[in-house]
């Protein structure tokens, strides 16, 4: 759809309500495991630029995401049958 850009990326997503200690537990954990030598490399290898957001940076960007391509699915007639 001209005008739209579309961005990859890959991350994890909870059940709504998660405590918020479980989301600074499970982010600080997968933090730790995206900095080590070995799974940064494989994944760079790969093609992926590893960042590995803070909860409330990849919060936004899915909600921006999802506002964004609402537009596009909306003005390019997508329909589910």
């Amino acid at each position: 759809v001209k005008g739209y850009q579309a961005e990859n990326w890959i991350g994890m997503m909870g059940p709504a309500g998660m405590s918020p200690k479980l989301v600074a537990l499970l982010h600080g954990e997968l933090t730790k495991v995206l900095q080590k030598t070995d799974v940064r490399s494989r994944l760079e290898s790969a093609g992926f630029n590893v960042v590995g957001l803070p909860p409330s940076e990849f919060k936004a960007m899915v909600e921006r995401d999802i506002k964004a391509f609402a537009g596009v699915i909306e003005k390019a007639n997508i329909r589910v049958n």
